[in-house]
């Protein structure tokens, strides 16, 4: 299992603990960095390296839209799988208004359970 650092961006309070329990819960056995705002999670990413097994990542959590945010994280982390985690369907994530043209590892649409992150843990490289 993964034992490095997955990079947790969601305003959310709530949902911020409940993610960061169920990747917990899911067998991943390093550490979940959670961020409420794009600027501290781009700051985190950067001063890592862009080292990361996974960044998972809510919507409208960047002034400038889902997609600047997703391309300022890739810059910084271009092996790292990015996941988005929203309310909306997969095909509105992956639409004009959210992450359209991002090479998305994932859309985890809520709600979704412990078996979609253990799934997603498994699936990490």
């Amino acid at each position: 299992m993964t034992h490095g650092t997955i990079l947790l961006a969601e305003d959310d309070p709530m949902i911020q603990k409940v993610l960061a329990r169920m990747i917990t819960r899911a067998g991943y056995e390093g550490a979940v960095a959670v961020f409420a705002d794009a600027a501290a999670a781009l700051e985190f990413t950067a001063r890592v390296g862009g080292a990361l097994d996974l960044i998972l990542v809510d919507t409208n959590l960047h002034d400038d839209g889902d997609a600047v945010f997703f391309h300022a994280l890739r810059a910084l982390a271009p092996a790292t799988p990015i996941v988005a985690s929203s309310g909306h369907s997969e095909e509105q994530l992956r639409g004009p208004d959210h992450f359209a043209g991002c090479d998305l590892h994932r859309v985890l649409s809520k709600p979704f359970g412990l078996q979609d992150i253990k799934d997603l843990i498994a699936s990490l490289p």
